[in-house]
């Protein structure tokens, strides 16, 4: 059965017994709905429980490989982004438009694995997976890190769709279970949203004199610097490595992974 907590912020005191993974249910916050699926997995320090999907760390962690393998999928993968489906979207109709059938549709390929992503995530989000997998959050970073090292083995002459629509059903996945820092709302794949929001906290903290703007504000700028760093890591990386340079994304995300498991152990070794 499916378990509620209210929305978690970076860290949230409990009393009594939390389960190692629950899934919450869509709830309005300020900054508007905050996502979904938490994966709980509690560091009881002073009774405050820390959620390790929901922090900063491993947001800033997420989007640095995220805009990496967007840059190195465009130079080294046929012109094609992996996570930024709206630039697919304007790709799609611009070949289109010149005749370039066979270009238009390696554009739309990645869409559709996009949405086969989020159809999976919804499905883990509603509670159902875990019934059959315990932690499927810690399975989910485990799969998109072992692909992602498993495609930079992989020769240049494959044909460009079967590696990049394999990373784009990851982040369709991503972008449904992993959207919120504590109670704040972001975008892991993108940065258009982020951009928007570091404004309107940052007019409220300048402007408005809104002291709790100022945490929204500093979040989204870092996740916006973030995002822009990965992506000129990526550019110099695969200029450098070529198609090997994803497994750079490939260990930040198996990072990723280790953070629920150093959260779970400090939790034990502290009751």
């Amino acid at each position: 059965m499916t378990v509620t907590e209210p929305t978690p912020s970076f860290s949230v005191r409990q009393t009594g017994t939390v389960p190692t993974e629950v899934s919450t249910q869509c709830r309005r916050g300020a900054s508007g709905p905050v996502a979904g699926f938490a994966s709980i997995v509690p560091v009881n320090i002073e009774a405050v429980a820390i959620y390790t999907p929901h922090t900063l760390r491993f947001a800033l962690l997420l989007t640095v490989a995220n805009s990496f393998l967007d840059a190195h999928t465009y130079l080294v993968r046929g012109g094609v982004f992996a996570y930024l489906q709206t630039a697919n979207v304007i790709f799609f109709a611009i070949h289109l438009c010149e005749g370039h059938l066979g270009d238009s549709l390696s554009t739309l390929w990645p869409i559709f694995a996009f949405l086969g992503g989020v159809a999976l995530a919804s499905h883990i989000k509603s509670g159902r997976v875990h019934k059959v997998l315990p932690h499927p959050l810690r399975w989910t970073m485990a799969i998109q890190a072992a692909v992602l090292a498993g495609i930079g083995f992989l020769p240049a002459v494959l044909p460009n769709s079967l590696v990049v629509v394999p990373i784009s059903f990851l982040g369709g996945i991503q972008i449904v279970l992993f959207r919120s820092i504590g109670n704040l709302d972001y975008m892991p794949l993108a940065t258009t949203d982020n951009l928007r929001r570091v404004v309107e906290a940052g007019y409220d903290f300048f402007v408005e004199k809104d002291s709790g703007s100022r945490r929204p504000f500093t979040v989204y700028a870092g996740v916006i610097g973030t995002f822009a760093a990965g992506a000129i890591a990526g550019a110099f990386t695969t200029r450098v490595w070529g198609l090997h340079a994803i497994w750079v994304p490939a260990g930040v995300l198996a990072v990723t992974l280790i953070l629920f498991v150093i959260d779970h152990r400090e939790d034990a070794a502290s009751k």
